[in-house]
């Protein structure tokens, strides 16, 4: 802790870089997926930045989980 600057400067600060980096870290993961579709990828792109916590969030619940779409189900047994 610095005795100059007060403790909620210091999570004033830290607060943003976190939360972005936690934006990042959910985009990158979006992007780099096989299991979705190029539609539903853009879709969670425009959740996560749309709703900057929640979606980051909502992403690695719900959307890296969730069943590939028809269009990747169809393009994986095309190959």
């Amino acid at each position: 802790m610095n005795p100059i600057m007060p403790m909620w400067f210091e999570v004033a600060v830290l607060l943003p870089l976190i939360l972005h980096f936690f934006l990042l870290v959910a985009l990158i993961s979006v992007g780099r997926t096989s299991r979705h579709t190029s539609a539903a990828k853009g879709v969670w792109v425009i959740i996560i930045l749309a709703v900057p916590f929640l979606g980051p969030i909502l992403w690695f619940l719900i959307g890296r989980s969730a069943t590939p779409g028809i269009e990747a189900q169809s393009r994986s047994s095309a190959n």
